[in-house]
């Protein structure tokens, strides 16, 4: 096993302590002694698999497995008849401290019930609260820019991660779309043409001809198919337009409100200047 491995991520060290952890367990039940004294064993032997199981040391390891092997083979002597390993087991389990031997319940942990979030109000998009009628400071109008055809408003910079995230999935999507049409052009629609030539050659040579096929040929399922993913598309591209006009018309309107509070600027500035005169 390699070192920088983890034993209990091993496959062939997991195989090796389950079928031993297993075979304790089995001969435990089949040993000759009083059942409070097999109890007691088998709640020992599962808390020493419990308490080894993040052991790293190849030393501590090997002591380990060799303590579990004798242990087993004392076992099966035990159940054989020998006494001496009768006595060796039962002295054994003598040994085991009694919290070990007669462990409490674990308590059952009740799970918790979420408690209900308070849903925040959902927050009007930019087209919906712009222009501002009043601004402090002067007015900032945003950019119109495109990511890969899709439209939306530069605003600040850096650009916000959510912005970025939306604009990924909206990408995404698109190119999902234009996969799906290229795959139903370039490779279901070919085998649908196979497909139906296949069905003209079986009506023609065989006696099937009288048997409706549910759905059509199949060049029409594969064709509604590409009628309807080029809907989504087309779909797509006029919200673009649509969203790209309104977010034109913000910043019209955002210009010419700009141009508005410049000229009261100036108006307020050539004013102070007559009253200083």
């Amino acid at each position: 096993m390699p070192r920088f491995l983890l034993p209990k991520r091993s496959s062939s060290h997991r195989i090796a302590a389950i079928a031993l952890f297993r075979a304790l367990l089995s001969q435990c039940s089949s040993a000759p002694i009083s059942p409070e004294r097999r109890s007691a064993l088998g709640n020992a032997i599962r808390h020493q698999f419990r308490k080894h199981k993040d052991l790293q040391s190849p030393y501590q390891l090997q002591t380990t497995f060799q303590a579990g092997y004798e242990l087993l083979d004392r076992l099966d002597e035990a159940a054989a008849g020998n006494l001496s390993s009768t006595r060796f087991v039962k002295t054994i389990v003598d040994k085991i401290p009694d919290h070990i031997a007669h462990p409490k319940p674990r308590r059952k942990v009740r799970p918790k019930t979420p408690k209900p979030r308070a849903l925040l109000p959902k927050k009007k998009s930019i087209l919906e609260t712009r222009p501002y009628p009043k601004v402090t400071g002067k007015r900032h109008i945003p950019i119109l820019a495109t990511a890969n055809g899709i439209p939306f408003l530069r605003i600040t910079k850096p650009q916000p991660t959510n912005l970025s995230r939306a604009l990924r999935h909206k990408i995404n999507i698109r190119n999902n779309n234009f996969v799906e049409r290229t795959l139903l052009g370039n490779y279901w629609m070919p085998l649908a043409i196979q497909e139906d030539q296949w069905d003209d050659i079986l009506d023609r040579n065989t006696e099937l001809s009288h048997i409706e096929r549910e759905g059509g040929s199949w060049q029409a399922v594969v064709h509604d198919a590409f009628t309807n993913n080029r809907i989504v598309f087309e779909k797509m591209v006029a919200d673009n337009i649509s969203i790209a006009k309104r977010m034109q018309d913000l910043i019209d309107q955002e210009k010419i409100l700009a141009g508005q509070e410049e000229e009261e600027r100036k108006h307020a500035a050539a004013g102070r200047g007559k009253a200083v005169e």
